[in-house]
């Protein structure tokens, strides 16, 4: 019974510390979100429109448009991570949000995520980092590792919530001209 225990903790430190795999993308080395996503009897205006009106609900900011066409945002979202001293510290995990539309699909691209701490010389930085850039004293790889793990949950989250978004409108019952 000991030795279960032993084993049980021992696999729980592990995921604390190792945590969750982040996409990487094989051409960047960056931690990259990306997916084509099939959108029937919608036009490329359409999906556009649906895309911009997310990031401005999501209140990101626009860095380059091409109208109609592509667009990219600087986006970020608070996260709270346990703290060296404290029970929680605070920090912004920023990343780039990408989306091109064509008729029928669009596609996003979520890369470049950094973190940022909300207390000076806390920041941890790039993801692909094993560990956070400010260092052991400022904070903890189980900090680190919870950055990212909770971050990865707020990524599929928020792409899931972008997707039924497109999907509700595109099962309008109105837009349906085959009656």
């Amino acid at each position: 019974m000991r030795k279960l225990g032993t084993t049980i903790l021992i696999a729980f430190f592990a995921l604390v510390t190792f945590g969750q795999d982040l996409p990487i993308d094989a051409s960047t080395n960056l931690v990259t979100y990306t997916k084509i996503v099939d959108s029937k009897n919608m036009s490329a205006q359409e999906l556009f429109d649906l895309g911009k009106k997310f990031c401005i609900q999501k209140g990101y900011v626009l860095k380059e448009e091409t109208a109609g066409q592509k667009f990219e945002y600087n986006a970020a979202f608070p996260i709270f991570y346990p703290g060296v001293s404290s029970p929680n510290d605070e920090g912004k995990v920023k990343f780039s949000f990408y989306m091109d539309f064509k008729d029928n699909k669009y596609r996003y691209i979520l890369s470049e995520f950094t973190h940022t701490g909300k207390v000076r010389n806390s920041d941890g930085g790039a993801f692909e980092n094993k560990s956070a850039a400010c260092g052991g004293q400022k904070m903890t790889g189980r900090g680190w590792v919870t950055i990212k793990n909770k971050t990865n949950s707020k990524i599929l989250d928020m792409m899931d919530e972008l997707e039924q978004m497109i999907l509700e409108v595109e099962n309008d019952p109105k837009k349906n001209s085959d009656w």
